[in-house]
């Protein structure tokens, strides 16, 4: 993610599960915990209960060098599935999955430099990531939302 305002928003009755992101219990006023996750400047993943007051974000992992999602929708007018960046979405309703991807790199080198292909990453978007000495992993996970499978079609 380039630009470390954009993030996502995972909300749960609290009743369900009273803890937020950052482990508090009943901080939230409302019978609904959002829990807001974001990459800040400092390559940190941080969060936050944006239900409760005087929460701020606190970092959960640090060494984030990017953070991606995307969400898989039915098109209404084609009935066809397709993976779509939030900026495409047509609404809430249509999405029936989120996949998210994390790029993780350690803070040191590790002092060697692979050459070739053996020495590369693939980033969240497909992109090769040079080597740099730097141990870099990529962790991709797509959640169904179970509520709307099978809603269209």
């Amino acid at each position: 993610m380039s630009n470390p305002s954009e993030g996502l928003v995972l909300s749960h009755l609290a009743g369900a599960d009273p803890f937020d992101c950052q482990g508090n219990s009943g901080a939230s006023p409302s019978a609904l915990i959002s829990n807001s996750f974001k990459r800040s400047t400092n390559k940190e993943l941080t969060c936050k209960d944006i239900n409760a007051s005087g929460s701020s974000y606190q970092a959960l992992a640090e060494g984030v060098e990017d953070l991606q999602t995307r969400f898989a929708q039915v098109n209404p007018v084609l009935n066809t599935l397709q993976w779509v960046n939030a900026a495409e979405v047509f609404g809430p309703v249509h999405i029936v999955a989120i996949e998210v991807c994390v790029r993780l790199v350690s803070t040191i080198r590790l002092g060697v430099t692979v050459k070739g292909s053996m020495g590369s990453t693939i980033g969240c978007n497909g992109e090769t990531i040079s080597a740099d000495g730097k141990l870099r992993r990529v962790f991709r996970r797509v959640m169904a939302l179970r509520n709307r499978l099978g809603a269209y079609g």
